[in-house]
């Protein structure tokens, strides 16, 4: 039983307890519409953040403007392609004859050799010196090739600059009627004058041969230089690409200069060319000579691609570029 005088205390605190309750019951009585007024700014609040949901929805991003890249085209040369290797394959001819064991006719055949050994050099030797640079004033490239001049040329050994045929019959006369009167038999295995076989470092794209020409002052034994070739083309397997005709200078080859000699289309995939000589300058005014042919180094220049094909190129990166970015 608690003690008479803490009673009052605790009536006292009863008392406050009820009071208080009261005086918020007499407040909410009093004010009727409060309870009313929160719902509303609840309300407000909630709409608010339904219209930013809204709004977040209902808006459309844009993607970003994505700048194509400046591609600047690579610059694209041509390559001046010195040959690896220079062979001549000599003409030859079958002819009928009479076996005079036998007592009947049999086939021939008979080599023309047409490398005039004579001067001092080998075959080889000077085969070798119609690509390995001798007698040239530098080394050509497809930049400086048009400065590069070549000297008179010489057959000293291993020092040989050209190479020269024989002269089939008189001289100052036409090697090639010449050649043909000497070599007038049936059955004759063309070409005439045999050919010369280049091969080449690796499989190329060639548009042209540049060629320095044989004794090149026009009142000395100009006429010696090859004026048209038969060119054939061939692919590293050794099958034949195509085969073409060109032709030189039509008064004659330019004297000590690089004479570039254009093919008609670009030649691809080229490992070995063949070069048959099927007329010389002989009777072209201002040339003299002509009883002879002759080549004193010979060069290939590369393709360069179309414009068309770089550009092509340039947008396929371009759009693969776009295609990575996105």
């Amino acid at each position: 039983m608690k003690s008479p005088n803490k009673l009052p205390n605790c009536l006292t605190r009863a008392t406050r307890s009820f009071n208080g309750l009261h005086s918020r019951s007499k407040f909410l009585a009093t004010n009727p519409f409060t309870i009313r007024q929160i719902f509303s700014i609840l309300s407000i609040v909630a709409a608010g953040h339904a219209a930013a949901a809204l709004s977040v929805t209902s808006f459309v991003v844009s993607p970003p403007v994505v700048t194509p890249p400046v591609v600047t085209p690579p610059v694209v040369t041509p390559t001046l392609v010195t040959p690896t290797a220079a062979s001549y394959t000599d003409p030859t001819s079958t002819t009928t004859v009479v076996d005079p064991n036998l007592g009947m006719p049999v086939s021939v055949q008979q080599t023309y050799f047409i490398t005039d050994t004579s001067l001092g050099a080998s075959k080889s030797e000077m085969l070798n010196g119609i690509i390995n640079g001798n007698g040239l004033s530098g080394s050509p490239t497809a930049a400086n090739y048009t400065t590069i001049t070549h000297t008179t040329p010489g057959f000293s050994g291993v020092n040989a600059s050209a190479w020269v045929s024989v002269d089939p019959g008189s001289a100052d006369g036409d090697f090639f009627a010449d050649l043909d009167a000497a070599y007038s038999r049936t059955n004759r295995t063309n070409p005439l004058a045999g050919f010369l076989s280049l091969s080449l470092p690796s499989a190329v794209d060639l548009s042209a041969v540049v060629l320095w020409g044989y004794n090149f002052n026009a009142t000395d034994n100009g006429a010696n230089n090859v004026r048209s070739w038969d060119m054939s083309f061939f692919n590293f397997d050794g099958t034949l690409i195509s085969n073409e005709t060109i032709s030189g200078p039509a008064g004659g080859m330019i004297g000590g200069a690089a004479n570039t000699l254009n093919f008609a289309s670009t030649v691809a995939g080229v490992t070995r060319v063949q070069m048959k000589p099927t007329d010389n300058y002989y009777g072209v005014g201002g040339t003299t000579g002509g009883d002879r042919i002759g080549i004193a180094e010979v060069r290939f220049l590369t393709a360069v691609p179309e414009p068309s094909s770089a550009l092509l190129g340039i947008v396929a990166l371009g759009g693969l570029t776009l295609r990575r970015r996105r």
